[in-house]
């Protein structure tokens, strides 16, 4: 703007200027604004002020759009600015009415207004509403604002989507938007007033509290009252301050918009759909449905995601071969996944009874379980064939070396070519100590330098033939 702020004058140069004139409603119990706390508070009211026209509301409880009296659609006149027509959820709850009999009767509707001289930037068609009586209704409700979109198209009309876009402010929290599950309460209205004047071309006009813009205006002279702000565009938008005392300051920098390789947060990140947790901290928190993915991508066909399922199964991946996928800990011990599959453990893992570690090939019994119940360690082998293989590593240059293996039939395997096996030593003061010693146990005996094995009830001595 040029000149300087002057008390009590603002100059608006808008080439469209206000719509001003007369604007027709036509539709259900939404329009004629049930569930409203006064008449003021429906959505046509709201519209009609806001775009500085006179209302003409013709909404009717439990209309269909087969219902519509024709006559409350004149012909148009010069002072005409928009009909609105909202049908499409009476076929629903009050039916049955078939998609195909909603299309014939909006059609109807649409081509007696276009035969009376109105065209599509003169027509507005609103979807139906989102409320909770929609459980059970939302797929019929579907259908017919797919008739009502379809329909926007083919006679250029505009179209108000005020399904989608209030679930998904359910969806993120907001309940009280609803009088009676049924139809809007005043909230609910501003919603819808809001969405049509998203939707409808610039327009400007002044209301007692709010200056309503959508599109671009030109500036001469502007004053602003109590605690207001503007901003500027440049690299960043400075907003500019005026408080009740008539202090003017910058008060704060905001970059304009999202430039490359960069993202500015203020508040939580929620995906649409996505519950909110109890607890879930609006100013940093991340709310996403599952299955749901954080992605880092390098380049072009290089990336590595973390994943969380439907059952809070976690899935770390990466398809950049030379990469690593570590779990720190604040110490800086890491658990690696190694590019060739192998893992690497520098810390420890605790395990909690019967709590196993599953082997290759994803049979259950193929598995170690560090601790039982019981507290034992168990290693099982779900294979009819292959054995356990026991490796060590032998000196100083750390040569692995089969020890033993255990076959699928239990037996014990010595694997060594260069040695024997080698008993347990006792003498006989310290075998005679061994409180209840089970059936077939073997030991060497150093005091008699033979071999023997208890039978059950007493130690017999192996000698040879």
């Amino acid at each position: 703007g040029t000149g300087d702020i002057t008390p009590d004058s603002v100059m608006v140069n808008n080439p469209q200027g206000q719509p001003g004139g007369a604007i027709r409603f036509v539709g259900d119990s939404i329009t004629a604004g049930q569930g409203a706390s006064v008449v003021g508070n429906r959505y046509s009211t709201l519209v009609a002020l806001a775009l500085g026209a006179t209302e003409h509301n013709f909404g009717v409880s439990g209309q269909k759009a087969s219902g519509v009296n024709l006559t409350n659609i004149p012909t148009k006149a010069s002072t005409d600015k928009y009909l609105f027509i909202g049908y499409g959820t009476n076929e629903v709850i009050n039916g049955p009415t078939t998609t195909g009999e909603f299309n014939t009767a909006m059609t109807a509707i649409l081509n007696d207004a276009v035969a009376k001289g109105w065209t599509g930037a003169d027509i507005v068609l609103l979807s139906t509403y989102y409320s909770t009586f929609t459980t059970g209704n939302d797929a019929a409700l579907r259908a017919n604002n797919a008739v009502i979109a379809a329909l926007a198209i083919a006679y250029g009309a505009y179209y108000v989507e005020c399904y989608d876009s209030i679930r998904n402010l359910v969806a993120g929290g907001v309940t009280a938007i609803s009088a009676d599950n049924i139809h809007p309460n005043d909230i609910g209205y501003v919603l819808i007033k809001d969405g049509i004047l998203g939707v409808l071309p610039a327009v400007f006009a002044i209301t007692n509290e709010k200056e309503v813009v959508n599109g671009n205006i030109s500036v001469k002279d502007l004053n602003l009252r109590g605690k207001r702000s503007i901003s500027g565009k440049s690299a960043h938008k400075y907003l500019l301050g005026i408080d009740a005392a008539g202090n003017v300051g910058a008060v704060n920098s905001i970059k304009d918009g999202i430039e490359l390789n960069q993202v500015f947060l203020s508040g939580n990140v929620q995906q649409t759909g996505a519950a909110l947790p109890t607890g879930f901290d609006v100013l940093k928190d991340f709310a996403m449905n599952l299955y749901a993915r954080l992605y880092w991508a390098f380049s072009a066909g290089v990336y590595a995601f973390i994943g969380v399922d439907n059952l809070l199964n976690i899935t770390l991946s990466t398809n950049y071969s030379a990469s690593t996928i570590k779990l720190q800990t604040a110490a800086g011990d890491a658990l690696t996944a190694n590019p060739d599959g192998s893992i690497d453990i520098p810390f420890f893992i605790n395990f909690e009874n019967n709590k196993y570690i599953k082997g290759h090939g994803g049979l259950t019994s193929n598995k170690m379980t560090p601790i039982t119940a019981a507290g034992h360690m168990e290693f099982e082998v779900g294979y009819t064939t292959g054995v356990y293989n026991f490796y060590t590593s032998m000196g100083t240059t750390n040569d692995r070396v089969l020890a033993f293996s255990i076959d699928q039939n239990g037996r014990v395997i010595l694997a060594t070519t260069k040695d024997g096996f080698l008993n347990a030593k006792l003498t006989t003061t310290q075998r005679d100590a061994i409180s209840s010693p089970p059936e077939g146990l073997e030991i060497y005996n150093t005091t008699l330098h033979k071999k023997q094995f208890y039978n059950g009830s007493a130690w017999e001595t192996i000698t040879s033939a």
